[in-house]
């Protein structure tokens, strides 16, 4: 194959150095003259060229990686696939792969396979996630960076799952020491197959050795298919037992007594990480037996007739009691459900969130399996999991399993999320001293930014040396930072002048100026906006500090104005309320102005909104029908912008549907009122049917209709119907006889 190495391709991408040979393809490491980056690039080696199935599956790899996008897997920024030239670029990453760790260490400790594995698992639940199955998971794939982080790459015979087909010809893809038994075999394989590569990679971490060896991979592939391994502890006594077990149900021969999930297998890890002596029992008896129904009753026992008759005449007797019973029972047990369901509400069990990545396995999820719950996160540290990956999960307010009220919050810690690929060099310890020009060269061939300041001050042993830098000696910087260095000077010096003032001094002005002090105006000219200066191309930086001294005919570059203010994007991501698919106004204020008005299916979807503004200390508000959701107050002069006291409504803020009671009784209506999640309302009466609702303020309709949603603290009024009592009419005696008039009452007796 021809040598790249020296050599531009597409005239961006200088090729540097040979870093690793594939069984299709070469890696070189290569200077992105565009980007101004180092990266990788992945040559699909000559020979292959004519071939359409090897670049068919060259084709198929940056595909697969294209679509994606986690942090343990590498990222794909260009691809392209000429006639004579077919080539990926990648991130370059700097390390080992863990096979190669794996032999320096012999084995590794538990904890290390924990760290490794969990990575591992995540990057394939990514891909899974996608569809994407790797199929050649190994040592060799995976590459680990000096802080322990891992990165999945070589995606080469990876397939989309849903286009799987069983074929002979690529049961031998894949390296046969890790295949699965189905791949082996030439059969079908899923996700599960990645799962098996993954157990015999934890075997290899945990022993330092394979599971099955032979002198040819045919007797390889034959034990992946026949024989089981032994057990890691006959091997390492040390080994937990856990995950020993785990080790061994992620190499099962029957894909469906494995891990179902890479997610599956991630809960445990975080199991044994939380408890070392914890072990796991993993059934894998399958009942076949054809499942047995009971039909007809059974015989009855033979009894005297006479027994029989009075047993009959007993159980006449007893059945209407049982039923009554029965009844009650039912009864009771249907008004505790209605009670439950209004005053309490269904709730839900707490999921685990400890040891999930949560922009990956969590966010994306918010309004999907996690929709019950909401959800912030706090960044923290932990001294006793500082092996925990960044933006990892490492605990919650609620533990695990505990049930719940739907719409309860819960507080995730999460370990700060830091970008793995960004590579860091340290300041030379030797470069104070050295000379001007060998410290300009070693710095540059860091990859970092030189920025040299004549240093007058210096001793006459220092001139031409340097004698001090920015960053320190011993600091870690990111490639392509920018590191200033003093260097000792001898001869005419001038003070600079300033050519930033109130007014803004034109180019010309500026040049003017500078060569009345003896320095030179740099033609490279920059322009930035400035909310101070809105008079385009006047003077509103430059690069030597007025009134210190500096060697006569140095350069000055200088910054002009563009005119406009410094704008920067806020981005308010907000989860709508849920209110039934009805369209709700959405306002965003700055300070009382109102900015933008659109309507919002409140569907309970996550919602991104961008605002693009200047200035600063501006007040942003935003609502929903009325409802503020979001309020801050934001500088837009820093970018990205400067965000002070941010606050997000939480769910119980939205308002809420008041459902109508009139017609119900008033049992039934404060029920219903306080299950809506209202307060108690206060009842009235008035002449009515008795106990029946005959008006409520305020008055509701259909939750299809944004009147009918209100705070929850609205005050609500029934008026409830009494029936009011009617008086008889009063009646006379009827007049009595005259005999009867003088008699008294002891003439009656």
């Amino acid at each position: 194959m021809e040598d790249y190495t020296n050599k531009r391709i597409d005239g961006r991408y200088e090729i540097q150095e040979l870093i690793g040979v594939g069984g299709m393809a070469c890696v070189y490491r290569a200077y992105d003259n565009v980007d101004d980056r180092i990266v990788a690039v992945k040559i699909l080696k000559d020979e292959y060229l004519t071939s359409d199935d090897f670049r068919q599956r060259f084709k198929n790899e940056s595909k697969v990686i294209a679509i994606l996008s986690h942090p343990n897997i590498v990222k794909v920024y260009d691809v392209s696939y000429g006639d004579r030239l077919q080539y990926i670029v990648m991130e370059y990453v700097e390390g080992i792969t863990l096979k190669e760790y794996i032999r320096q260490q012999g084995r590794l400790q538990p904890r290390e396979v924990i760290h490794f594995t969990a990575q591992i698992l995540r990057a394939l639940q990514h891909a899974h996630d996608k569809g994407i199955v790797h199929r050649d998971i190994k040592p060799q794939n995976i590459l680990l960076l000096a802080n322990g982080f891992i990165k999945v790459t070589d995606f080469g015979i990876a397939r989309f799952s849903t286009g799987l087909t069983k074929s002979v010809t690529e049961s031998a893809i894949g390296s046969v020491h890790y295949i699965s038994p189905e791949q082996a075999r030439g059969e079908t394989t899923d996700d599960k197959a990645d799962i098996y590569s993954v157990g015999v990679v934890l075997y290899e971490m945990l022993t330092g050795a394979l599971p099955f060896q032979s002198e040819n991979s045919v007797s390889v592939a034959m034990m992946q298919i026949q024989n089981d391994p032994a057990p890691p502890t006959q091997i390492n006594s040390e080994i937990p037992l856990g995950l020993e077990q785990m080790t061994l149900h992620a190499m099962r021969k029957n894909p469906k007594e494995r891990y179902q999930s890479a997610a599956e297998m991630i809960l445990d890890l975080e199991e044994l990480r939380r408890n070392p002596s914890v072990t796991f029992d993993y059934g894998y008896s399958v009942d076949t037996a054809p499942t047995k129904y009971i039909t007809g009753k059974p015989a009855p026992k033979t009894a005297e007739p006479a027994e029989d008759a009075e047993a009959e005449k007993a159980a006449n007797r007893t059945t209407p009691i049982i039923a009554g019973v029965v009844g009650a029972v039912v009864l009771v047990a249907l008004v505790f459900l209605g009670l439950y369901a209004a005053f309490i509400g269904w709730r839900v069990e707490v999921p685990t969130f400890t040891g999930l990545i949560y922009e990956n396995d969590i966010k994306p999820e918010l309004q999907g399996k996690y929709k019950n719950f909401v959800i912030t996160i706090e960044e923290g540290t932990s001294p006793s999991l500082s092996y925990v990956t960044p933006g990892q999960v490492y605990n919650q307010s609620i533990t695990p399993k505990t049930r719940i009220k739907k719409g309860s919050a819960i507080l995730l810690s999460v370990i700060p999320l830091e970008d793995p690929t960004v590579k860091k060099v340290k300041i030379p310890a030797d470069i104070i001293g050295m000379s001007f020009s060998r410290a300009t060269e070693t710095l540059k061939d860091l990859n970092l930014k030189v920025t040299a300041v004549p240093d007058t001050t210096a001793p006459a042993s220092s001139i031409g040396y340097v004698t001090r830098c920015d960053p320190k000696v011993g600091e870690e910087v990111a490639v392509g930072s920018e590191v200033q260095i003093w260097y000792g000077f001898e001869g005419d010096t001038k003070e600079m002048p300033n050519l930033v003032n109130e007014h803004g001094l034109t180019l010309a002005e500026a040049k003017n100026a500078l060569e009345g002090y003896g320095f030179v105006l740099d033609g490279d000219v920059l322009y930035a906006d400035s909310a101070d200066m809105m008079t385009p191309d006047r003077v509103i930086a430059q690069d030597l500090v007025a009134g210190k001294k500096y060697p006569v005919n140095s350069k000055v570059k200088v910054t002009l104005s563009t005119g406009k203010a410094p704008k920067s994007d806020l981005k308010i991501n907000l989860i709508l309320p849920n209110r039934n698919n009805i369209d709700g106004e959405f306002k965003v204020y700055i300070g009382s102005e109102l900015h933008d008005t659109r309507k919002l299916r409140l569907d309970g979807a996550a919602y991104e909104y961008t605002l693009t503004s200047s200035g600063t200390n501006k007040k942003i508000t935003a609502s929903i029908n009325g409802w503020q959701i979001y309020s801050a107050t934001v500088d837009f002069t820093a970018v990205p912008p400067k965000v002070t006291g941010e606050k997000y409504a939480a769910p119980d803020d939205y308002a809420i549907y008041l459902p109508g009671v009139v017609g119900l009784s008033a049992a039934e209506g404060i029920s219903t009122i306080i299950a809506a999640g209202f307060g108690s309302p206060e009842v009235k009466y008035r002449d009515g049917a008795e106990g029946v609702i005959l008006d409520q303020t305020p008055s509701s309709g259909s939750n299809n209709v944004n009147t009918s949603y209100y705070p929850r603290s609205t005050k609500i009024t029934i008026t409830v119907g009494r029936a009011v009592p009617t008086t008889p009419p009063a009646t006379t005696p009827p007049p009595s006889s005259s005999a009867d008039v003088n008699a008294t009452p002891a003439d009656g007796l």
